[in-house]
C-alpha cells in the first residue's frame, strides 16, 4: 500500500483594490505549511500599509489541521493589530465544522455572513450543526466514536478531526 503524498500548499496573493489583499490558499494547511502562510501575511501587512481588508480565500483548502487553525488565529491577531479586517471567504463545510467544533468560528468570522460570499442561515440548534430532528446537515444521523447518538456525536467529533 502506498501513501498518497500530501497536497502542497499554494499561496497566491492578489490586490484587487488599493485597500484589499486576497490570499488564495490551495492545498493542505498543516504543521509543515502553516508557517509559510503566516510569513506571507506578515510580509503583506508590512509592505501594504494602506490595506483595510485581508481576505483569505479558503475554497481550495483541502485540509486544515490544528496547526492550520492556529495559523488562522495568528493571522487574525496580526491583522487586528494593524487595524486590518480579516475575512475568510469560500470556506468549505469541513472547515466550517472545524471552526464550530473548536469554538473559533466567532473569532474568524467576518461580518459578511458565513464567508462563502453569500448569506447563510444556521439551521437547527445553534452550535451543534444539526437540524431540528438531530440529523447532520447532510441528512446523516450523527454517531460518535463509540457508535452512540446525541449531541456531540457527529462525524469528526472524536480525536483527529478530518480534512477541511
Amino acid at each position: 500500500m502506498t501513501a498518497t503524498p500530501p497536497d502542497p500548499l499554494a499561496v497566491v496573493v492578489t490586490t484587487p483594490a488599493a485597500d484589499t489583499v486576497v490570499v488564495r490558499l490551495d492545498g493542505e494547511m498543516d504543521y509543515e505549511t502553516s508557517y509559510e502562510v503566516i510569513d506571507t501575511v506578515r510580509q503583506l501587512l508590512r509592505s501594504h500599509r494602506g490595506v483595510a481588508r485581508l481576505e483569505l480565500h479558503c475554497g481550495g483548502l483541502t485540509m486544515c489541521d490544528s496547526m492550520g487553525l492556529s495559523a488562522l488565529l495568528v493571522i487574525r491577531r496580526l491583522a487586528e493589530s494593524d487595524g486590518v479586517r480579516l475575512v475568510l471567504t469560500e470556506r468549505r463545510p469541513s472547515l466550517e465544522r472545524v471552526l464550530r467544533l473548536t469554538g473559533t468560528r466567532g473569532q474568524l468570522d467576518g461580518a459578511e455572513g458565513d464567508g462563502r460570499g453569500h448569506g447563510h442561515e444556521e439551521r437547527g440548534r445553534e452550535g451543534d450543526g444539526r437540524e431540528e430532528d438531530g440529523r447532520e446537515e447532510d441528512g446523516r444521523e450523527g454517531r460518535g466514536p463509540t457508535g452512540g447518538t446525541g449531541p456531540g456525536a457527529g462525524p469528526g467529533t472524536g480525536p483527529g478531526v478530518g480534512p477541511c
